[in-house]
């Protein structure tokens, strides 16, 4: 709902106020407008409800929050004005302002920009993503060369059954799912070990913030059945490179 204060100000001052949602079913009340409710020890008639929004770091949740309108010479807070600007002109338009707002008030004139103020309010998460992004590339490296290097030593070690069987027909199928045997067993201990680790981890972390996304199973399932296949694939490349392999000429090594 849009809600905003009548001109003059005089119209609303001290008597009308405009709430969120939050506040109103903090009130219990289903429909708050026109309503006259005490705040700042004065009674007040709701003129307006407004959505929810986020005027605080998304570590908080929406508290309940009333927006009035003092009368001029009534301060209850340093002044402070929002306002949005254009770029283009950027040292001309601040050096005007400063002259308008020394026109209006006696407090030092200070500037501060919105985003730049998000940016310093998620300066840790963002500092923390690029930290995991590094370890995460690092750590998904580190487990290819394993997987691969587990796998070679898996096919070394049977190249000599491997080449009996395809001299008696096997194919390339059966060859995978032989080798994959093996590792696949090797694979659901892993799996069964970090998926846990994994899923309390992330869990713990989305729970600082009020309101966040449930990290369902769904999410860790998929992510080890994505490891699965790039674990077939290696599987694959390393069947059709010993089948390549004469196996006359393997079995005489022998």
């Amino acid at each position: 709902m849009k809600a905003t204060f009548t001109l003059p100000f005089q119209a609303d001052s001290g008597r009308s106020v405009i709430i969120n949602e939050k506040a109103r079913d903090f009130m219990g009340k289903i429909s708050a407008l026109n309503e006259v409710v005490e705040i700042g020890g004065k009674n007040r008639k709701i003129i307006g409800v407004v959505e929810d929004h986020h005027y605080a770091s998304l570590h908080s949740t929406v508290a309940p929050v009333a927006y009035m309108v003092y009368g001029p010479g009534y301060r209850v807070s340093p002044d402070n004005v929002l306002m949005r600007i254009t770029t283009g002109n950027l040292p001309a338009l601040m050096e005007q302002l400063e002259t308008t707002w020394k026109e209006f008030s006696t407090d030092p004139f200070e500037m501060t920009f919105v985003d730049e103020a998000f940016a310093r309010t998620y300066a840790s998460e963002q500092q923390f993503f690029r930290v995991v992004s590094v370890f995460t590339a690092v750590a998904i490296i580190i487990a290819l060369c394993g997987v691969f290097g587990l796998i070679i030593f898996l096919a070394e070690s049977r190249i000599k059954e491997i080449s009996i069987r395809k001299v008696l027909g096997a194919s390339i199928f059966q060859l995978t799912y032989m080798l994959s045997s093996d590792f696949a067993k090797l694979f659901a201990v892993a799996v069964l070990i970090a998926g846990p680790a994994v899923y309390w981890f992330t869990d713990n972390w989305l729970s600082n913030y009020p309101l966040h996304i449930d990290l369902s199973v769904e999410v860790v399932a998929i992510s080890a059945a994505c490891c699965l296949i790039i674990s077939i694939f290696i599987v694959l490349t390393q069947v059709f490179r010993l089948t390549a392999i004469n196996p006359a000429r393997t079995l005489k090594s022998d």
